[in-house]
């Protein structure tokens, strides 16, 4: 290696330097975390939307299209949601619809807890961001195979709520459906 070459990587890290200990903390967390998250064998479906500007407009309703294949199973719904310490409110009223491959919809109206009495935010909070998976249906089961929408909608009298990053939607499988 010539003598420049030695220099310029010297000072490339020199620059690299204050980063390390950044680096041996987190990073390794992160590599954990992706690694378990991606040998989830229970996982059927795991998507979260980003929200525009990290305000969630009223008439912004993401879509989850979810296709199901065993109806033998039962499933575990949850809705993923990602928001900043700066959220106003200790909980978020979304309405939910569920359109099923036939075609027919319903709705249902869910409140999701977010922090608890004393403000203290539920999920795992990382400086000012807040992950949360709230459970909103166990061991729920599919009649049909086939292609199902979910639509959620925030419902939480403010045409602009703040401080909302995004917004998810995670099934999973837990067991077999009983047998008639």
């Amino acid at each position: 290696m010539t003598l420049p070459a030695l220099n310029m990587l010297k000072n490339t890290y020199k620059i690299i330097l204050p980063v390390k200990p950044f680096l041996r903390g987190v990073l390794p967390f992160y590599i954990c975390c992706s690694l378990f998250w991606a040998c989830d064998s229970n996982q059927v479906f795991d998507q979260n939307l980003d929200i525009p500007k990290y305000t969630w407009n009223v008439k912004y309703e993401p879509e989850f299209h979810v296709t199901i294949t065993d109806t033998t199973r039962l499933y575990n719904v949850y809705i993923n949601i990602r928001h900043t310490r700066y959220y106003p409110y200790s909980n978020l009223w979304v309405n939910i619809t569920t359109r099923f491959p036939d075609g027919l919809e319903l709705q249902k109206r869910v409140e999701l807890p977010l922090a608890d009495k004393n403000g203290r935010w539920y999920g795992t909070c990382l400086g000012d961001i807040c992950d949360l998976q709230v459970p909103i249906q166990e061991r729920a089961y599919f009649n049909k195979t086939g292609e199902y929408m979910f639509r959620i909608k925030q419902i939480m009298r403010m045409d602009e709520l703040p401080a909302v990053m995004s917004i998810g939607l995670r099934l999973e499988t837990s067991g077999e459906r009983p047998v008639n």
